[in-house]
C-alpha cells in the first residue's frame, strides 16, 4: 500500500485565500486544488492509497477548528489519514485527545512558528509523543522561493533524536530543502524517517537515487499535494528506480503508520 506521507488540504471556505498567499510568498504555483475533494481524485488516478493530511496552524486559535475540520475528513474520504494539528503556545496535553479523533501524528513547522524545533518548549509534545507511538513529521531545511529555513536547519534535530531514541520521526524534503549534504547527519539515527516531498525535479535525478538508495530503509513517498502532482511523482520515482523501489517505499511506510 503505498501512502503519501506529505499532503495539504484545507476547509473549503478558505483554501483559496490560503493558497494565494503560499502561491505570492514562495513564488511558486499549485497544481490542483488544495481541497479533500482534489487530494482524493489525485489519489485515485494515480492509483494511491493513502495520504496523510497535515495541518500546520501558524496561531494558537486555529488548533481546534483545524482539529474538528480534520478529523471528519476519513468518514467522506477513507483514503485520507488526518494528523492532528498543534502549535507551540498550546499544552502538550492535546495530544492525549488525537487518539480518539483518530490523529496518528503532527507536524512541526518551524518556520511557520519562528520557533527552533529544538526549543525546550517543545519537548513536552515529543516527550508524550513518544509515549503515545504518535508520528511527528518535522519541516527541514530551507523553503522554496529562496527562502531561508532559519529555524529549521538540519542539525536543530540533533537533540531531539538523541533525547527521545523511540520518537518516530519523518524529516521533510529528504531531510533538509537545499541543504541535503546537512542533512546526512541524520542518517545514522534508526528512529530518523525521510519523505521525497518536493524535491524530485529539484535534486538532479543521480543525486536523487544516490540519496534515497543510500537510506532506502528509511525512505517514504511523499509529494507536498498541492504543488506536486501524485501521479507525475510515481512515475519518476518508477523511472529512476523501478517499481521495485515504490513497493520498498510502501513498506516503509506501512512500518510506521501501524
Amino acid at each position: 500500500m503505498l501512502i503519501d506521507f506529505h499532503s495539504h488540504v484545507y476547509p473549503p471556505e478558505v483554501w483559496k485565500k490560503i493558497v494565494a498567499r503560499l502561491e505570492d510568498f514562495y513564488g511558486v504555483k499549485a497544481r490542483r486544488d488544495a481541497t479533500a475533494e482534489s487530494l482524493n481524485t489525485s489519489l485515485e488516478n494515480a492509483c494511491i492509497e493513502k495520504a496523510v493530511v497535515l495541518p500546520v496552524p501558524t496561531r494558537k486559535e486555529h488548533v481546534q477548528p483545524n482539529n474538528t475540520y480534520y478529523a471528519s475528513l476519513p468518514e467522506k474520504f477513507p483514503r485520507l489519514i488526518p494528523f492532528g494539528a498543534i502549535h507551540p503556545e498550546c499544552s502538550s496535553e492535546i495530544l492525549k485527545s488525537f487518539s480518539a479523533l483518530g490523529f496518528k501524528g503532527f507536524k512541526v513547522q518551524p518556520n511557520a512558528w519562528q520557533t527552533r524545533p529544538d526549543d525546550k518548549s517543545l519537548f513536552s509534545f515529543y516527550e508524550l509523543a513518544e509515549k503515545l507511538g504518535l508520528i511527528v513529521v518535522f519541516h527541514a531545511g530551507d523553503e522554496e522561493g529562496g527562502v531561508e529555513g532559519k529555524y529549521s536547519r538540519p542539525g536543530y534535530f540533533i537533540s531531539i533524536l538523541e533525547e527521545f531514541p523511540s520518537l518516530k520521526c519523518i524529516f521533510a524534503h529528504l531531510g533538509g530543502y537545499k541543504r541535503w549534504d546537512e542533512a546526512s547527519m541524520l542518517y545514522p539515527y534508526p528512529q530518523a524517517y525521510f519523505d521525497t516531498s518536493y524535491t524530485l525535479g529539484i535534486l538532479p535525478p543521480d543525486e536523487f537515487v544516490e540519496i534515497v538508495t543510500t537510506i532506502s530503509d528509511k525512505v517514504v513517498f511523499g509529494t507536498d499535494f498541492p504543488f506536486r502532482d501524485h501521479l507525475e511523482e510515481k512515475e519518476l520515482i518508477k523511472e529512476y528506480l523501478g517499481e521495485a523501489f515504490l513497493n520498498r517505499l510502501a513498506k516503509n511506510a506501512q512500518k510506521l503508520i501501524t
